[in-house]
C-alpha cells in the first residue's frame, strides 16, 4: 500500500502508518493551499487576460 512517501503492506497497516500518512497528506495539502493563496491575484490577472485557455508560451519560459 502506498501513501505518498510512506509505504506499508497489509500486514504493516498500523495506527502509526495511518497517522504518518495522514500527517504527510495534510502537510502537502496545507503547502498547496498556501502557495495558491500567495499567487491568487496573479492567477486572476492571467485568467482575465487569457480567458479559460492556458498561456502555452509561458511554459517555454520555465
Amino acid at each position: 500500500m502506498l501513501f505518498g512517501m510512506i509505504r506499508g503492506t497489509k500486514n504493516e497497516l498500523t495506527v502509526d502508518v495511518i497517522k504518518n500518512a495522514r500527517a504527510f497528506l495534510k502537510g502537502t495539502l496545507d503547502l498547496s493551499v498556501q502557495e495558491a493563496e500567495e499567487d491568487i491575484e496573479e492567477r486572476e490577472e492571467i485568467f482575465k487576460k487569457n480567458g479559460a485557455q492556458p498561456d502555452y508560451s509561458s511554459y517555454l519560459e520555465d
